[in-house]
């Protein structure tokens, strides 16, 4: 995992901790106060030191009470503001108005003048103009340094910044009640204190006092905010300590569990590859089992059946039966086709539906398609079969073929269902359960063994080839029959048409029979021909 910020993993960095001196600075060592009204109770407290500080050195008087009533600056400062404005709104004489534009004129020579009219009565008049340019500007000052302050005591709320603050409330308060008895005062009482107390002598020292205190509050608040920052980064790098701890650990952790999880994958796979030869193995076992019970051990094998009947086709001389052109393609669209569907052929004889029955299974077999046979065996025609016979030997083979049904999950064969069968329809339920699986399959019958096993009935055959295909339904069953055996009128009337197909041959087997049938007893005339020469010669 990459880390954040590039380290020097070769340095080791101190333990890194808040200090609670650097914490004073800019927070309440007595923890923090209600959030709503931490900054309204400082300024409060403030206010009220700053008023008893003042009343201890004001004597009573109008401005003692004025003081008392007042419960903070800005309400103060609203009375200093009525004042003004009860000064300014009081009309001026016209000399009074001369000596300002006069005043103005000479505010360039101010410095010589002040020296020399300092002996003359204008020099009051031009005092009190300063005097009360100073005021309103002092006065502008204040309103604006009030909120400022405010914010400070609301951000730090420190035992300093609540001590500086107070001396700042200190100062503005007595400018201000100063302000306001020079405000109340009469024309008489402006020129006595303007030639008496002028501003640099008066009330200026006030405005300093006031000017170097929001200072000093400016620049403590300026400390808090460095000592606040290097707190911040001093926790960043703690955290980032911690942070890199963690991820080291949590690292270490993720290599445990990728070691872990792949230690339980191998474990998992090989449990997997266990299991599956264990289920091979039972399957084994319980397919053996259920090929050597009696009445399916009494049945050939697919083998067996299949090389009897190849067997008798060399020995018939390999006579075949053609398919013409146009049936070829209707072979293949009968083995594309997505649903269950018979096949019918129609043969001149048995012999003929045999050869071409074993010619399609061997063609079948060498398409590797799934494929399941019930041919005739040597000595069939001395069993005593049945239709059911013919279903076993169909089964016996798809358990051959799909072990897998003997360890199902879902309805698996086992031999308690096999001795169970009694119906038709039970093993062909469990003819479709051993199919399960399998997307497509086929199906070739002997038309003779078939025939034997339900003793020649047409409809008993046609009957129990559509339950065949009505309750093998987990797979796709293509089914080759001969036509020999199949009730042509039954299938028109029951099965639907996109079902059933018949598949029509040339008769060139039958021609070849005759041929050499012909030729055998041209060979018999032939001889006895001789035979009846002999004798006549001898």
């Amino acid at each position: 995992m990459a880390d954040l910020y590039p380290v020097d993993r070769s340095k080791t960095y101190p333990q890194v901790t808040t200090s609670p001196y650097i914490r004073s600075w800019y927070s309440s060592i007595q923890g923090p106060r209600h959030r709503d009204s931490s900054a309204d109770i400082i300024l409060k407290e403030a206010y009220e030191a700053a008023r008893a500080e003042l009343l201890t050195s004001i004597r009573p008087s109008e401005e003692r009470s004025l003081l008392e009533r007042q419960s903070s600056p800005h309400e103060l400062r609203h009375v200093l503001e009525t004042a003004k404005a009860t000064y300014s709104s009081k009309p001026a004489s016209k000399a009074r108005k001369w000596l300002i534009v006069f005043s103005s004129k000479i505010k360039f020579y101010e410095a010589v003048f002040d020296v020399l009219a300092q002996h003359h009565a204008e020099y009051g008049v031009l005092n009190h103009e300063k005097i009360t340019k100073q005021l309103a500007k002092a006065c502008s000052q204040i309103a604006d340094l009030l909120p400022r302050t405010d914010l400070s005591i609301a951000l730090y709320q420190t035992e300093l910044v609540k001590v500086e603050i107070a001396r700042l409330y200190a100062y503005i308060m007595n400018f201000i009640i100063q302000a306001i008895q020079w405000y109340r005062q009469g024309k008489l009482s402006h020129i006595w204190t303007a030639i008496s107390k002028p501003w640099d002598l008066g009330l200026a020292d006030h405005v300093e006092n006031i000017g170097e205190q929001a200072r000093r509050v400016e620049n403590l608040v300026q400390s808090a905010t460095r000592a606040e920052l290097r707190d911040a980064h001093m926790e960043i790098r703690e955290m980032r300590r911690e942070l890199q701890t963690l991820s080291s650990s949590f690292h270490t952790d993720i290599q445990r569990l990728l070691e872990c999880a792949q230690v339980s994958q191998i474990s998992q796979t090989q449990i997997q590859v266990e299991l599956a030869e264990s289920k091979t193995m039972i399957a084994d076992i319980q397919l053996t089992q259920i090929l050597n019970m009696p009445f399916l051990a009494a049945l050939p094998t697919s083998g067996e059946s299949l090389q009897y009947c190849q067997s008798l086709q060399v020995r018939s001389g390999h006579q075949r039966t053609r398919l013409l052109l146009p049936n070829v393609s209707q072979l293949e669209l009968w083995s594309c086709q997505e649903h269950s569907s018979f096949l019918m052929m129609r043969s001149s004889s048995s012999l003929a539906a045999r050869n071409f029955t074993v010619r399609l299974v061997n063609l079948i077999r060498a398409s590797g398609c799934r494929i399941l046979w019930a041919l005739r065996f040597p000595d069939y025609w001395e069993r005593e079969i049945t239709f059911i016979d013919v279903f076993c030997m169909l089964l016996k083979q798809a358990l051959q073929i799909n072990p897998g049904a003997l360890t199902s999950k879902d309805y698996p064969i086992t031999a308690t269902a096999l001795h169970e069968a009694a119906s038709e329809s039970d093993w062909l339920s469990l003819l479709n359960r051993a199919l399960r699986g399998i997307p497509q399959i086929y199906i070739i019958i002997d038309a003779d063994l078939l025939k034997r096993g339900i003793l020649g009935n047409k409809y008993t055959a046609t009957r129990l080839l559509g339950m065949l295909q009505q309750l093998v339904t987990d797979t796709t069953l293509k089914t080759f029959v001969s036509n020999l055996i199949i009730d042509q009128s039954y299938v028109m009337r029951n099965w639907e048409p996109e079902s059933w197909d018949v598949l029509k041959t040339d008769c060139l087997e039958k021609r070849e029979i005759a041929k050499a049938r012909l030729g055998r007893q041209s060979f018999h005339v032939g001889r006895n021909r001789k035979h009846y020469r002999g004798n006549w010669r001898s």
